[in-house]
């Protein structure tokens, strides 16, 4: 019985830290959707890969990488 009870309780605290060291990692983390932006309604030619980082820069900041996704059906938040 003293074992089963001391086992408990390891587990218990076990469960404890764990979800403690889960929430601040989380909390570290960077993911996609932090520094990604939806733009809508871009035309499917008459432009370069160039001339839209470059028009996107007038923004602000730096357009380190283009994705193009005709239909991503909203998941942009779930990554």
């Amino acid at each position: 019985i003293i074992y089963s009870l001391t086992f408990g309780v390891f587990i218990v605290i076990l469960r404890i830290r764990t979800a403690n060291q889960i929430d601040s990692a989380e909390y570290e983390l960077t993911f996609m959707n932090d520094y990604s932006v939806v733009v809508k309604g871009i035309p499917r030619n008459g432009f370069t890969d160039d001339e839209l980082k470059s028009y996107l820069e007038t923004f602000g900041g730096k357009v380190l990488e283009l994705s193009y996704a005709r239909y991503f059906g909203g998941m942009l938040s779930d990554y």
